[in-house]
């Protein structure tokens, strides 16, 4: 018989009250297109004989339904498609049917394509627990016509099945619902094995069926066969103020410990949105496709909404993740979320809890919604959709969930931030603070509290707070004897008998050099190309490093900042010895100079110093360095150098009264002679000789502009 061309319904072998078998022999069933089946046999037993050929078909070329049918001699089932409707596998086995093999038998499946299938597709409903897994598989999809053979031996009695060619998104060979109803496979221990590939040797799976995965065709053998869901896989959550874990929860699992204590807590607030890597796995561990049912149980402790969508989801393998939106009003307390597998032949319930959170950081909900909103105020000045980001007020670092429970900001460190502008308006400027990523708002070589510590190894600059890699070159030890030697050296050269004398029109220069590096610092380092090159001049005019370079790993601002007492230490140590030199008697011009190179910078390190904030961090508040976030004030280094600073803030504020008072010819300086003596006056003169009768104040102001 020929069966060609034929549309919709096919050849209908059903049951009209007939009891005597049909038979369909040497047959050609090609080019059909049919939903239900080429072939569609519903409670009716059918034989099939002789060499019968389908060839070209699509959808199913036979679908049994609830019945046996019984097959010898050849079948041929080539080049036929078998994903037409929903329908898959070009031999399609339902509701408890079931093929009689009766040798000799040679069964090929060559080349067909499908979704869910490609050559045998077998659809069970739920089996009781008594027929699970029984001697002679009495409900298995296949049986010999000797019932107590094992499928060891059906090869040897002239029954084969050849699969090649084949290619589906699962199971090319075989899909099931289940395979413990055919685990039976030998006479003698072990009685049963799951992995019927390598049991029933009868079949000949060849290395040419192909499983497709996001649109690549995979040669993978274990997945050859597969079984509907079994277990439920759930990891990496991917959501902003969420945890992220991996649990798989099997059916097994769950049954018997019903708190699921493996499952996961996941913090979610209102309108977020949340994705997760949902897979669904068959008994041999393989992803798999299956509907999953979602549904919550709610254990709020005060009134509240919760809406989670959606509510029925297909797991596929093509699938990196799943989305879903939670919706719901403040509340106090958690949801427990279900996935149910809805037409898998065995109990399968995955499940993990979703906890109120507060909205993030510069979100809230208004009374008249049910999801987190942007809260617009003087330092935000955008919100994301997906709540990942709040773009701040350009110059303002900011703290999110990881460091603080509201939404912290303060100005950022010159040059510490990276403030690049909104991630969709280019024209917006600004600093974006990124919920999972809280340091990003940090340039890359920077990280930590106010941007304050340099990343992996690198270290402070000794001029600039800027993180540079620190290069062998640069050692310490070849660097702050020549220093130390190079700074002595000056000093002497300055104090000492006929010391240097600043001419007038040069203490402008070295006045407003100083001043440059400091303000400079605080321009932008996108449009700052001089900030370098300014602080090392002005370093270079205070007898310190005339470079900026890191002196070694890992070296922190709070060392650096320290570094730079070196040189009025010396000055400190070196003049009072050089004054107690016979016959050298001390240059208050070199003196005077001295001061006026180093006053500048060691103001602006002292007060640096000085420098603490406030700040509400990990639940408790805290007073940090403004240049490095994780240095505690008034604590260990800190408190030392601190203590250093404020005595040499003093000392240097008092500087500037004491050199108005030297300036003029009083009763007062009359005193100041009996207590410094001769040189006195060869310090009022060098202070006031300079300038005009009306201007002797001019030095004390020298200095205080400088401390200002």
């Amino acid at each position: 018989c020929l069966f060609v061309y034929k549309q919709y319904y096919g050849l209908q072998v059903e049951n009209a009250k007939r009891v005597e078998q049909s038979v369909i022999s040497n047959c050609i069933f090609t080019e059909n297109l049919s939903s239900r089946g080429v072939i569609f046999i519903n409670l009716q037993q059918v034989h099939f004989s002789g060499i019968n050929h389908f060839g070209a078909n699509t959808g199913p070329s036979i679908r049994v339904i609830g019945t046996l049918i019984s097959m010898q001699g050849t079948l041929r089932f080539w080049n036929n498609r078998n994903s037409h409707e929903g329908l898959s596998g070009t031999v399609y086995v339902a509701s408890f049917g079931q093929i009689l093999l009766v040798p000799p038998l040679s069964v090929e499946f060559i080349n067909n394509t499908g979704i869910e299938g490609a050559a045998i597709v077998v659809k069970s409903p739920r089996i009781s627990g008594g027929f699970v897994q029984n001697i002679y598989n009495p409900v298995c999809f296949l049986q010999f016509n000797d019932t107590t053979l094992p499928p060891v031996d059906w090869k040897s009695r002239n029954v084969s099945m050849i699969f090649g060619g084949n290619v589906a998104s699962i199971g090319p060979v075989l899909y099931i619902s289940s395979l413990e109803a055919c685990s039976w496979f030998n006479n003698s221990s072990p009685y049963f094995n799951l992995n019927i590939a390598e049991t029933w040797t009868f079949m000949d799976l060849r290395r040419s069926n192909y499983v497709l995965q996001r649109g690549d065709a995979i040669d993978d053998p274990g997945r050859y066969i597969q079984t509907e869901i079994h277990s439920v896989k759930v990891e990496a959550f991917h959501m902003t103020n969420g945890l992220v874990g991996n649990s798989t929860l099997a059916a097994e699992e769950c049954n018997k410990n019903a708190n699921c204590s493996s499952e996961l807590y996941v913090n979610v607030h209102p309108g977020q949105r949340l994705s997760l890597s949902l897979t669904a796995l068959d008994q041999y561990g393989h992803s798999t496709s299956g509907f999953l049912r979602i549904r919550t149980e709610s254990q709020l402790k005060s009134g509240g909404s919760i809406d989670l969508s959606p509510t029925i989801i297909k797991a596929d393998v093509d699938s990196e993740s799943q989305r879903f939106h939670y919706m719901g009003s403040q509340t106090n307390g958690s949801v427990r979320v279900f996935f149910n597998a809805s037409f898998s032949p065995v109990e399968v319930s995955a499940s993990f809890y979703l906890n109120y959170a507060e909205c993030p950081p510069g979100y809230s909900v208004p009374e008249s919604y049910d999801n987190c909103t942007c809260e617009r105020r003087k330092e935000i000045l955008d919100c994301d959709e997906d709540y990942s980001y709040v773009l701040l007020v350009d110059g303002l670092w900011g703290a999110g969930p990881e460091l603080s429970q509201t939404l912290l900001t303060y100005s950022c460190p010159p040059g510490y931030c990276s403030c690049t502008g909104s991630p969709t308006d280019n024209s917006t400027e600004g600093c974006v603070l990124y919920f999972d990523e809280p340091f990003r708002i940090c340039h890359s070589d920077r990280t930590g509290v106010l941007c304050g510590e340099c990343t992996g190894d690198l270290g402070v600059g000794m001029l600039t707070m800027d993180c540079r890699r620190f290069t062998a070159k640069y050692n310490m030890y070849y660097w702050l004897l020549p220093l130390l030697v190079l700074s002595v050296t000056v000093i002497l050269v300055l104090v000492i008998r006929n010391g240097l004398k600043v001419p007038s029109l040069l203490r402008g220069f070295i006045y407003y050099t100083q001043i440059s590096g400091v303000a400079i610092s605080y321009v932008p380092r996108s449009i700052n190309l001089a900030a370098n090159p300014m602080a090392c001049v002005a370093s270079a005019l205070a007898l310190y490093v005339p470079y900026d370079f890191a002196l070694h790993q890992n070296l922190t601002a709070l060392e650096s900042v320290g570094l730079r007492y070196v040189s009025p230490a010396l000055a400190l140590a070196v003049v009072p010895v050089a004054m107690r030199i016979k016959h050298n008697p001390i240059s208050w011009n070199g003196l005077w100079t001295l001061i006026l190179l180093m006053y500048a910078m060691s103001i602006s390190t002292s007060t640096s110093l000085t420098f603490c904030v406030s700040l509400e961090l990990e639940n408790e508040s805290r007073t940090v360095w403004f240049y490095d976030g994780s240095v505690e004030c008034y604590k260990g280094a800190h408190l030392a150098l601190m203590i250093v600073a404020c005595v040499w803030l003093m000392l240097a504020a008092l500087l500037v009264p004491f050199l108005a008072v030297v300036s003029y010819q009083s009763e007062i300086n009359n005193k100041f002679k009996i207590i410094f003596g001769r040189h006195f006056d060869k310090c009022s003169k060098v202070l006031v000789e300079p300038y005009k009768e009306n201007c002797k104040w001019w030095a004390s102001y020298e200095l205080l502009r400088r401390y200002f």
